[in-house]
């Protein structure tokens, strides 16, 4: 008897994980249609323009382009076409480093830079490795003194800095709090040099891309000829103008060009130990201050752990996110500079796990006098405050010295007109709940 129970048990146990695994492939069939319905809409509405791939469960049900590559010439964007992915770049060169690191005992993240990087300033040498990927350096950010350069030349810029900077001290003692900087990313790629002896993209390309096959995945230096590269736009005054700067300093900051189809190729790559172990790719999404891992966030949303990071560069916007634990997968690459792709993955994500309230970044039309509804002083239970004021006929969210237009989604919720990722809803005519594309919602009560 004992045994025929544990038997129906299991039976029980199994039935529940096929019921769970068809409604779960159910609804996201169910969802294909609104996502690309959705994807249309903000195509013609809001000018998007790129490829976005999604992938459930090792099923792509979402793989194509929206827009053109290229608006003067006419030619659509493609599930193969090439565009920057900006500062997912950092991904990569993470990888690339416990790559390098784990090849010799003698190296190790934990060392300071001053081990492989000659003449630093003096402040700058007791910053470690490690340091750099989590951005806990506290090294001033000098990306912006990079001139452009092509990447066999980058070495001499960043070696300029270092010259003209051997007095600088730094925002914050090493480790002690997270300040996002490209700078320390550029010096993560003249270590991978220094190190391995080959340029950052050879390295990287021989280590990461052909394992991968990431065969249309290039260093961005627009000198080259690349089949398939798009064109890089911003919207000003409602027009589409074309971003007229081409440079090639990005670097392993953000100097990296790629599909969407190799980025799918590149998650696979934490499947696996084909590129790294599993400690390894522990370390990786391990979070430190600022919920930073090594070239990732991660993050607690909606009770799931969530993996991500954003791009953006002349002319371009990206997003990369996965939920290891559901293996959902969203690459967005843009080539709309003004389009943010992390609001169109948020919605995405809204859409996939259908989450309930979450309203689309999308033009809703709102009675103006309405809005006078929503102005007060909101409080969180930490005692943080939020404002909302109405002037013009608008409504603004206000933040300490920041204030922001928000966007009507529906009657009750809104988003930064600006940064449409950032959402505000409104629970009761007392209750507010604000959120990021990237965190867990705080929710304020009116005064």
């Amino acid at each position: 008897m004992k045994i025929n129970n544990t038997i129906m048990k299991n039976n029980r146990i199994s039935s529940f994980i096929l019921v769970y695994l068809f409604l779960f492939f159910h609804s996201s069939s169910f969802g294909q249609s609104n996502i690309e319905n959705y994807l249309e809409e903000i195509t013609t509405l809001k000018s998007f323009s790129g490829s976005i791939i999604v992938s459930i469960k090792d099923e792509i049900i979402i793989h194509k382009g929206f827009g053109y590559a290229d608006y003067e010439n006419e030619i659509p964007n493609s599930k193969e076409s090439v565009h920057r992915i900006g500062s997912l770049t950092k991904q990569m060169t993470a990888m690339g480093i416990l790559k390098l690191f784990n090849s010799s005992d003698s190296l190790s993240i934990n060392h300071t830079i001053d081990k492989y990087i000659p003449n630093l300033p003096p402040s700058w040498r007791q910053v470690t490795v490690f340091q750099l990927l989590n951005h806990t350096s506290g090294i001033p950010n000098h990306f912006g003194d990079l001139d452009a350069v092509p990447v066999e030349d980058t070495y001499k810029e960043i070696e300029k800095v270092i010259k003209k900077e051997q007095s600088s001290v730094l925002n914050n003692n090493p480790g002690e709090a997270y300040n996002y900087s490209n700078f320390g990313y550029i010096i993560l790629g003249r270590i991978i040099e220094i190190v391995s002896g080959e340029n950052y993209f050879d390295y990287l390309t021989k280590v990461i891309f052909e394992p991968m096959e990431m065969n249309n995945t290039y260093y961005d230096d627009p000198r080259v000829i690349i089949k398939g590269r798009s064109e890089g736009y911003t919207i000003s005054n409602g027009d589409r103008m074309n971003d007229a700067l081409k440079d090639p300093a990005g670097y392993s900051a953000g100097g990296i060009l790629s599909t969407t189809e190799d980025l799918l190729k590149w998650y696979k790559s934490f499947c696996s130990n084909i590129i790294l172990n599993k400690s390894q790719r522990q370390l990786m999404f391990t979070p430190n201050k600022g919920d930073y891992g090594l070239g990732w966030q991660i993050v607690e949303k909606n009770g799931r752990k969530m993996y991500n990071h954003n791009g953006g560069t002349h002319g371009y916007n990206s997003r990369i996110v996965f939920y290891p634990e559901e293996d959902v997968f969203i690459a967005i690459l843009g080539n709309n500079e003004d389009v943010r792709a992390s609001a169109i993955a948020c919605d995405i994500e809204g859409l996939i796990f259908n989450k309930k309230g979450h309203d689309l970044a999308l033009p809703f039309e709102f009675k103006k006098a309405d809005l006078k509804n929503f102005v007060g002083i909101y409080e969180s239970k930490s005692g943080t405050k939020r404002s909302l004021y109405f002037k013009d006929n608008k409504l603004f969210y206000v933040n300490g010295n920041s204030e922001f237009e928000l966007s009507p989604l529906s009657q009750n919720s809104f988003c930064f007109k600006q940064y449409e990722d950032y959402r505000v809803v409104f629970l009761d005519e007392h209750t507010v709940e604000v959120s990021s594309c990237s965190v867990n919602p705080t929710i304020f009560f009116k005064k």
